[in-house]
């Protein structure tokens, strides 16, 4: 995105041409945010609305609010997620890119390939609200790794021998 591009450069210019890997995860800072708030938010402005439901809809939140204010916060953190994590390995693994981005592929097809094996318990035993819930808790939890990676990631790429120094 250009704000991203804005930023990198400025970090460009700042480091004399050659800024760490770690800055092209400024933009993912926000995005594990976004992502987590996205998910909470269509979690709690979810309700059942079936008449036999014990909390039917309240008739103030039409159906389109929770997917526009839950939807529009994941896919913006996602997006920027998504572009920090695959710059920031291209970066930080030069050499092996390919091979980075490769693994990279490989770890989000195996959850995307086990997550529909008990997606459908998870909703059913938790509902809706529970189940997204859940699911937020651990974007929550994941929100900090963009932080964590900025701060430490110069050390860890200094024990790897695949990683630019």
């Amino acid at each position: 995105s250009t704000l991203s591009h804005r930023v990198y450069r400025r970090h460009h210019e700042k480091h004399a041409g050659n800024p760490p890997p770690e800055t092209r995860l400024l933009c993912g800072m926000p995005g594990g945010i976004l992502v987590a708030l996205g998910l909470y938010l269509l979690a709690f402005l979810t309700f059942p609305n079936t008449p036999s439901s014990p909390t039917p809809r309240p008739s103030s939140i039409p159906w389109i609010l929770p997917i526009l204010f839950g939807s529009i916060p994941f896919g913006a953190g996602m997006v920027l997620i998504f572009q920090a994590v695959f710059t920031y390995l291209v970066t930080a693994y030069r050499p092996i890119a390919a091979s980075a981005m490769a693994a990279n592929s490989a770890l989000r097809s195996a959850f995307a390939a086990v997550f529909p094996l008990f997606a459908r318990q998870m909703y059913e035993r938790l509902g809706v609200v529970g189940a997204t819930a859940l699911l937020a808790g651990l974007c929550t939890i994941m929100a900090p790794l963009p932080f964590v990676f900025y701060k430490y990631g110069a050390k860890l790429r200094e024990k790897s021998k695949f990683a630019v120094a």
